[in-house]
């Protein structure tokens, strides 16, 4: 296995330790585990051990300024990872405090385990080596396996090691929600059957029932050790010791498999019986390793990208693809559970749901369309809360919220905590009324990549209807005979109301209704092609006329953008009479100014009052909707655009200037749309590598320490794929026009679409595709503008 696959650290920083962590995960999609040292415990900066059941939250309140707060959090559920190690009946050795001779901390991408080897100097000069390695089974999403050996080097004597599962970890993980209530998880049992251990907790609010039971087994030589087995439990926590005498050279193994279930689990009639079950039998780390390994090599033949040319682009996709499995796969189909922001990682975002999906499911959508699927099937259960949540706010359709969890409830909180500042402001980002943009998307994104017609017919048009209904119904005609959306925010987070303005949200943000109008176009085209039957079933579920559309194509053509003579789109109305900042001067002042929103605010200010912005929002425009379509929509809505390079180069330019790129998605959007920008290569490139650089580098100061980015994750793996593999789909055609970098020599990676595979291979000479077909899929393939017929098996190889 080649470095590629490997992400290793081969010395130990304390203060790198928590980033570490979070980036060498463990996990199937149903949990995972960060990858902490096993005999860690929170402590502050350094370390924080934490897993994460998928859908697994608890809401409960914090007295703030004399109000209830709640907070809906993904729970940090009972930690199964505790072994300590103790010699002739000292206190417990954290290998991590004494002298460290060598070390080696890694996360095998490819194969999905973690592990350590260290070798460290204690108790007057004992040395002692130790290994540990962890894995979650992605062929049985509710085991997993700890393996942890020490080996004496120097000396012999009596070794005590103690397994624990423990239920008394609270959310801790994210610094600035350490003022609010952080604990979720109260005891309910803890008991040993069939050697092994049982811990029973459940959330205070939500009260879900979580089954861990773990069962060891320690081996010298492959052979059984003879010990003395001490057993402690208490309320949240139970533990065994296990006391051997250890020789001088010899390794002793402690295997430590776990199981985990909840009691919401829809593949489980009795979770706590098949915890049991599992206790019954003996099962060892390398059995649950091995069937891991195999189960994503099956992954990896869908997911790999292969780059030629470039290590660093090719380890960090290859680390962002893992980590997105990680976070979503096959297992989680069937829990309802959404795509958390910030994956099943850690507490950053509280493990919400918000329009990140607009980025990560492009990964799905073309490697395990189930997957994509599985989560607009979460967004479609939760359809009759957003019914709710508009009506409640006086619109019509589904209005989705900007943050949710568990119920399709609004999750954004009321107010937020700032660090630099220390004190708590008001939260207005609900406002962002987009969310259901990048939901209306992935449904046609879904479509038009599988070709699941049976979803769109059932689910996926009923969603389309819903979210068409709520923009025709927020979008308001005024005496200028336009369609206005007023009090809305944009994607740009800074910008939260007008200054000096006691009312929350903007007028006529540009993304927001140029999308909203690209997005009621689509909405009618497809609707009206729907099946008489299909057409009649949802008009009989939730009173649809097909007349409905021609309002949706009126305020399609009808709606305002906030545009200047030379071109220049506003990002909402009035934003060109905020003041410029010095972007210099306060770089000066603080260094890192990407979060400006802070700086500010800390300073008695707001950014509301600047042309600053977080990330693109003008620009989202042409990363959501391709240019060809934008222009589309503006000279339907008689905005009339001469020289289409120029337009975007001219909105480009301004608003690049005003960006503090104060999200990970920032640089990513920014290189995406630069690919209509062809003078631009090199600097595409370059941040396009930022891009990479988000997570395995922290290049937002701490914040991969709390949990990954999936949006930024996904968003360079769509980039290589679309504008470096230049493949553009529509309605089962495939596009190929391929611009590598400079740096890259070839790039190879698969797709399916409409059910078929087809495996693309390209170089500086030549593009080759080879399909896979069963013989229905009706796929087109278009490549250098000319077409190519294939068939199952065939391979086309055309000169480039």
């Amino acid at each position: 296995m080649g470095n590629e696959w490997l992400l290793s650290y081969n010395s130990y920083v304390p203060e790198e330790e928590r980033l570490r962590e979070t980036l060498t995960a463990v996990g199937n999609g149903y949990f995972a585990s960060r990858g902490s040292f096993p005999g860690s415990k929170f402590e502050g900066s350094t370390h924080y051990p934490g897993t994460y059941i998928a859908n697994v939250y608890n809401k409960i309140p914090t007295r703030i300024y004399g109000k209830d707060i709640y907070n809906n959090d993904l729970v940090n559920c009972p930690n199964w990872l505790p072994v300590y190690f103790s010699l002739d009946g000292s206190d417990v050795i954290n290998p991590l405090k004494q002298k460290m001779i060598n070390y080696r901390h890694a996360l095998n991408i490819k194969e999905a385990f973690n592990s350590r080897e260290m070798v460290f100097e204690h108790q007057g000069g004992k040395k002692t080596a130790l290994k540990t390695k962890t894995a979650a089974s992605m062929k049985r999403p509710h085991l997993a396996a700890l393996y942890y050996s020490i080996t004496p080097q120097n000396y012999s004597g009596e070794v005590e090691i103690t397994a624990a599962l423990d239920g008394t970890v609270a959310n801790m993980g994210v610094e600035r929600y350490r003022k609010l209530n952080n604990k979720h998880l109260a005891p309910v049992e803890e008991r040993y059957e069939h050697e092994g251990a049982l811990l029973i907790t459940r959330t205070t609010a939500s009260k879900i029932k979580i089954f861990t039971a773990a069962k060891c087994r320690i081996t010298c030589e492959g052979k059984p050790v003879d010990f003395i087995k001490k057993k402690e439990r208490k309320p949240g926590y139970i533990s065994e010791k296990f006391i051997f005498d250890a020789k001088e050279g010899k390794e002793y193994v402690l295997e430590k498999a776990v199981c985990i279930y909840t009691s919401q689990d829809t593949d489980s009639r009795d979770p706590e019986k098949d915890c049991i079950s599992f206790l019954e039998k003996d099962t060892g780390f390398d059995e649950i390793k091995e069937e891991n390994a195999k189960e994503w090599e099956n992954l990896w033949n869908a997911a790999d990208i292969r780059i030629k040319g470039d290590d660093f682009a090719q380890k960090s996709l290859r680390l962002h693809a893992y980590h997105l499995l990680v976070t979503a796969s096959r297992h989680n189909i069937h829990i309802q559970a959404g795509l958390p922001a910030r994956g099943l990682h850690g507490e950053a975002y509280r493990g919400h749901v918000f329009w990140d999906e607009l980025f990560t499911m492009s990964f799905y959508t073309y490697t395990f369309p189930s997957v994509c699927r599985g989560h607009l099937m979460y967004r479609y259960k939760l359809l009759d809360a957003a019914r709710d949540y508009a009506r409640e706010n006086g619109y019509e359709g589904a209005m989705f919220p900007w943050q949710t969890a568990d119920t399709g409830e609004e999750e954004t909180q009321v107010i937020h905590y700032n660090p630099v500042s220390e004190k708590w402001d008001p939260d207005l980002s609900r406002r962002q009324r987009h969310v259901s943009i990048a939901i209306g998307y992935n449904v046609l994104r879904y479509l038009s990549v599988s070709g699941d017609e049976e979803f769109f017919h059932k689910y996926g048009a009923e969603m389309m209807i819903e979210i068409a209904r709520f923009w025709a119904s927020i979008a308001r005609k005024e005496e200028d005979g336009r369609y206005h959306i007023k009090g809305v925010m944009g994607p740009d987070e800074f910008h939260e109301k007008y200054p000096d303005s006691e009312e929350p949200g903007l007028n006529d943000n540009a993304y927001t209704n140029i999308t909203a109008g690209w997005f009621l176009e689509r909405a009618a085209e497809l609707v009206r092609e729907l099946p008489k039957e299909v057409i009649e079933s949802i008009r009989k579920k939730i009173g649809f006329d097909a007349r409905e559309t021609d309002k949706w194509l009126k305020t399609a053509s009808n709606i305002y953008v906030p545009m200047k003579k030379d071109g220049l789109i506003e990002q909402f109305e009035g934003f060109m009479n905020l003041k410029e900042i010095d972007f210099g001067k306060y770089s000066k002042k603080h260094g890192d100014i990407s979060r400006m929103d802070r700086i500010l605010k800390a300073e008695d200010d707001t950014p509301d009052r600047y042309q600053v912005i977080k990330q693109a929002d003008v620009l989202m425009t042409f990363y959501v909707v391709p240019l060809p379509d934008v222009l589309h929509t503006m000279q339907k809505n008689g905005y009339d655009i001469e020289n289409p390079y120029e337009f975007l180069k001219t909105n480009y330019d301004y608003y690049l200037k005003r960006c503090s790129h104060g999200s990970t998605l920032s640089y990513i959007i920014h290189a995406h749309i630069m690919k209509d920008m062809p003078e631009s290569r090199q600097q595409m490139f370059e941040f396009f590598r930022r891009a990479l650089e988000s997570d395995i580098y922290d290049t937002q100061g701490g914040t991969t320490a709390e949990a990954i980015h999936c949006g930024v994750m996904a968003g360079t793996i769509k980039m290589a794929v679309e504008v470096f593999g230049g493949i553009t789909i529509r309605q089962g055609e495939i596009t190929v026009n391929p611009a590598l970098p400079d740096q890259w020599e070839g790039l190879e990676f698969q797709l399916k679409v409409h059910g078929a595979i087809f495996d693309f291979s390209i170089s500086r000479e030549a593009i080759r595709v080879k399909a896979s077909m069963s013989g229905d899929e009706k796929v087109k393939i278009v490549i250098a503008g000319n077409f190519y017929p294939l068939e199952d098996g065939n391979e086309v190889e055309v000169p480039y």
